[in-house]
This record gives structure tokens, sequence and C-alpha cells, in this order.
């Protein structure tokens, strides 16, 4: 069952760390199975309020898979660039497919 890393970024507040944390973050993701479904983009809020700052949402073929990310040398290496560089929150979701 799919897995998805879901980042919602309220504020960017070091342009810089971000930057050289984009610069490695792609590399990390792709070598465990990962794939970028949302990296920010346009909304239409169609009910409630504005929540959403600059979503990611990225799908791993399993939660195993997702938290090795996470947990990988390779990303705990760059993980606190992000942390400077951004205020937000980090949730895994494991998928689930109604019959």
């Amino acid at each position: 069952m799919s897995a998805y890393m879901f980042f919602n970024v309220s504020q960017f507040i070091d342009d810089e760390k971000m930057e050289k944390y984009r610069q490695h973050v792609f590399a990390t993701v792709e070598k465990f199975g990962g794939r970028y479904l949302i990296l920010g983009g346009d909304q239409i809020i169609l009910e409630g309020e504005k929540d959403l700052e600059f979503p990611v949402l990225i799908r791993f073929d399993n939660k195993e898979k997702a938290l090795a990310w996470y947990r990988s040398d390779e990303y705990q290496n760059i993980i606190q660039l992000r942390l400077d560089a951004t205020i937000g929150n980090l949730s895994l979701i494991d998928g689930f497919v109604p019959e």
C-alpha cells in the first residue's frame, strides 16, 4: 500500500538554506523510490479557509520505504537545512484504497 509524505510549509525563512536543501533532496527521494506528486502550485479554495502555503506530497511504495528515506543518512544529512529554512509540518500518511 502506498504511503505519502505530506509537507505543509507555512513559511520560508531562509532562502539560502532552502536552496542548498533543494540541491540534494530530489536525489535522496529518488534513491528510495519516492515520486513527487505535488510541489507547490496555485490553489483554489473550494471549502474552508486557505491552510496550505506551499504543499509538497511525495509518494512512496509503502510506509517502510518512506520511513527508510526519512531516517536515511542521506536525508538526515540535509534535514536541518529544511528545518532551519522553513516553518511547517510533516506527516506520513498510510494510503488506503477502499474496496
